[in-house]
């Protein structure tokens, strides 16, 4: 057993190293198209190479074997699509002042935090515990009060409206979504809310019980939010939600080589498939927007604020506790300074939000809140839900914003508070086995 466990951790080193060629050579692809949006490609040194395969490599060491908890999930989904595009794709796309040790210093607390994540510590009694689920008798009340309030708020904002935008059409509902609602910050939270969390939850649940008139009533809800906001993402959650019911519904659970193997494989064959049809059009959907932009975003920010104030937060939660420095919030003046836009949104992940806050004690900071919203994750899972894999899912799919949004953003507009109330107040069938044994 040992001898095997050892021979696929080789395999995983092998497969991330083939992770992160495919990325190079994607990158390599997209300059020729991107370079007017900052995506060039630099060839490097071999020290360069060396330190890229080798760092990258590192939290494989921590990594579990197998994945239980939604922490692990997680934690395999950050190492995947953040720590090592973080750690890989900088050194390309700028061609100087980026193989300096002070971004190398960043990567390494960066790793120091990641691995903080990692360390599993015992279980403790929770003041959850006392928090008693709903009834059955008032679960579908209180489910049906949440759609007829987020209706009357989509209608008295929106008006009566249900057009599906189509693809070329989706920058200009934003933009009158953006018009429409400014100011309406209840609005704005119930279409996330909504579209993130409540509906792909009872989408979920009516898979589980195979209850065909509610799978379709969700789809509908879905596509109505999506004509709202024209967000992609609304439908992808929904199509990721289906197809991890599928599998957690067949297999159970999922381990650490399996996950690193499929997203390898993934990348390759996106790479592969471009090659031979002589187009960039996966890479540009998939590695483009999930890996290169965002990795992108994240050293212009680190570039800017290593020379340039803190935030301190100073334009969010401790607005008038600290001294603000800039006219535009961090993303905006991003967007101002390399694209020339000071409307655009040039959001990072809350690693390196946590960096233009407070430095590197940021990074830290946002580790330890991270972690703690974890544990709690995890708690729910086990002694709430007793294990329903429908958790891992909502969580997991909601996790895969975590390339671009900041621990606050996460926590209150992407709706993880309201989607810890809801898994805490739903009456988990299995819980219920347990409670009657």
């Amino acid at each position: 057993m040992k001898e095997k466990n050892f021979s696929q951790f080789y395999i995983n080193i092998l497969l991330v190293w083939l992770y992160i060629t495919a990325l190079i050579f994607s990158i390599y692809k997209l300059s020729f198209t991107w370079a007017y949006q900052g995506i060039y490609f630099y060839q490097q040194s071999f020290l360069v190479y060396i330190i890229i395969y080798l760092l990258a490599i590192v939290p494989l060491f921590f990594l579990p074997k197998k994945l239980t908890l939604p922490s692990d999930y997680v934690n395999v989904y950050l190492y995947i699509f953040t720590f090592v595009p973080s750690v890989v794709i900088p050194f390309f796309l700028f061609k100087s002042d980026v193989f300096n040790w002070n971004y190398i210093f960043y990567l390494i607390v960066f790793l120091c935090c990641y691995l903080i994540l990692l360390n599993k510590e015992g279980n403790r009694k929770s003041f959850l515990s006392e928090v008693k689920p709903l009834q059955k008798k008032n679960v579908i009340p209180f489910f049906v009060i949440i759609y007829i309030i987020a209706f009357i708020l989509f209608v008295s904002t929106f008006g009566f409206k249900f057009t599906v935008p189509s693809l070329d059409d989706v920058y200009d509902v934003r933009a009158e979504y953006k018009e429409i609602t400014k100011g309406n910050i209840l609005t704005r939270y119930f279409v996330g809310w909504m579209g993130y969390i409540i509906n792909i939850f009872i989408f979920l649940v009516a898979l589980d019980k195979k209850n065909k008139p509610l799978i379709i009533g969700t789809i509908i809800f879905q596509f109505y939010i999506f004509s709202l906001m024209a967000l992609k993402s609304h439908l992808a959650t929904m199509l990721l939600a289906f197809l991890l019911f599928l599998y957690f519904k067949k297999y159970k659970n999922l381990s650490t080589s399996k996950f690193i193997l499929f997203t390898t494989l993934l990348i390759c064959s996106l790479v592969l498939i471009d090659r031979i049809i002589g187009q960039e059009l996966l890479e540009m959907l998939i590695i483009r927007r999930i890996l290169v932009v965002p990795s992108q975003l994240s050293y212009y920010h680190y570039n800017f604020f290593s020379q340039n104030p803190s935030t301190y937060w100073g334009y969010s939660i401790f607005k008038g506790i600290f001294t603000y420095p800039y006219t535009l919030a961090p993303p905006n003046i991003i967007g101002e300074k390399h694209f020339g836009r000071p409307e655009m949104t040039a959001v990072v992940n809350m690693f390196m939000e946590g960096y233009t806050a407070f430095g590197y004690l940021g990074i830290l900071i946002v580790t330890l809140l991270f972690k703690f919203l974890l544990k709690i994750i995890d708690y729910i899972f086990k002694y709430k839900t007793r294990g329903d894999f429908i958790v891992i899912i909502l969580f997991l799919g909601l996790f895969n914003v975590l390339n671009s949004t900041s621990i606050l953003t996460l926590l209150i507009t992407h709706g993880i508070l309201i989607l810890i109330v809801v898994t805490l107040l739903y009456p988990w069938k299995k819980m219920e086995k347990k409670l009657t044994q």
